[in-house]
């Protein structure tokens, strides 16, 4: 149970801090546009499903990791994550309920949302995730 209270702690802080409820992790499968840029993410709606188009960071940046739950009533496990780069060299963090094996290109579809706060110089800023739901690795 004591270590449970920090990780609580901290899931906390992250749905306080940003104003919204933690997302619902089901993701339907989607079919449309494969987006391949941040202009292509913009444009998109958040909260909605999408499919994206990249490959498997050489670099990873720094992003928040977010606590997201794999399944929404038991808040004892958080989904893994993973990078993917695309075309114009945008990064984003991927959430899935396992782990994405792709070491190449990949298509995911899954849900838009994104996340905002304050980086380590005290600038706002903001940056998309995707909750994948379904993914192929196109080795």
């Amino acid at each position: 149970m004591n270590r449970l209270l920090p990780i609580f702690l901290g899931f906390f802080v992250l749905v306080s801090c940003n104003g919204k409820s933690s997302p619902k992790t089901n993701v339907a499968e989607v079919s449309g546009p494969v987006i391949t840029n941040l202009d292509g993410l913009k444009t998109s709606a958040l909260g909605k499903n999408i499919t994206i188009s990249g490959k498997a960071p050489d670099i990873i940046y720094e992003h928040p990791v977010l606590f997201i739950p794999v399944d929404d009533k038991k808040m004892n496990k958080s989904m893994e994550y993973s990078y993917l780069d695309l075309a114009d060299g945008y990064q984003l963090t991927i959430y899935s309920k396992d782990k994405i094996p792709c070491t190449a290109k990949a298509v995911i579809s899954g849900r838009l949302e994104e996340v905002s706060g304050l980086n380590k110089g005290g600038e706002e800023f903001s940056e998309f995730y995707l909750i994948a739901g379904k993914w192929e690795c196109m080795e």
